[in-house]
Order: structure tokens, then sequence, then C-alpha cells
């Protein structure tokens, strides 16, 4: 499954408006940091990557619940392109993981959110909860 041209607009809107939700915007009130993310900018990145079988191996599911899993809102962060391209498709965790790139390269608050929920894995467990937070 893929994402359609509009469907990536309404997904990456999504995501902007919560980095913002997270940085303290409120409808007409300001965030404490004062500046919003910038729109259009940053690049859709899933966190356990389409191709998922080389880092994730299945652990008891079944993979086409899987691969339905990956495309959710839990999934799904913003980074910059070059960080984007550095950690794609790339494990969770080891030397030049994903875990890594963010906790040295990235600045969003979504992120740091993500690698609070992540640990040591990224698990099927916690795209579930990461998306059951946001869409309640």
């Amino acid at each position: 499954m893929f994402f359609s041209l509009d469907e990536l607009k309404q997904v990456r809107m999504v995501l902007e408006s919560i980095e913002d939700h997270l940085r303290g915007w409120n409808g007409s009130k300001q965030g404490l940091g004062g500046e919003r993310v910038s729109r259009a900018k940053l690049a859709i990145e899933h966190v356990m990557p389409r191709n998922w079988q080389q880092h994730w191996p299945v652990q008891g599911i079944d993979e086409e619940d899987r691969d339905r899993l990956i495309h959710t809102l839990g999934n799904l962060t913003l980074l910059t392109g070059k960080l984007n391209s550095t950690v794609s498709n790339g494990p969770w965790s080891g030397a030049n993981s994903k875990r890594v790139g963010f906790e040295g390269h990235d600045v969003l608050i979504l992120n740091r959110d993500l690698l609070k929920r992540g640990g040591s894995e990224w698990t099927d467990a916690a795209i579930r909860e990461r998306t059951k937070s946001w869409c309640v």
C-alpha cells in the first residue's frame, strides 16, 4: 500500500499539527517556543520501514497485519530530507540505526516522544499504542 499524493499531503498536515500541539500550540494559543513546525519541508518517514523483513523479523504475528500496521499514523514521523536518507530502511537499534540518528540529529518533539515510546525496540505494540494515543 502506498499513499497517493493527496493522502501524503493530509498525513503530513496531521503530523505537522501533532508537532505543533506538542510544542504547546492550541488553537490561537501560541506555543512556548514561539514557532510552529515548517510546513511541507520535512519528509514523511516510516519508522518501521515498508521493507521491514530484513531488520524487523516477525515475532508471532501475521505478516499481512504488519504490512497494514506499517502505514498507520503511529509508525509515521517527520524528518529532514538529509536525516531521512541516512536512516531510511535501517534497523531501530545498533550503531547506524534510526534510533541513533533520531537521538543525535533530530529536533522535533514528535521524535522525542517516539524515542521514549520505542525504548530499545520499535515494535508492533509500540506502533499501535502511539496510533491510539493520537486518535483518541
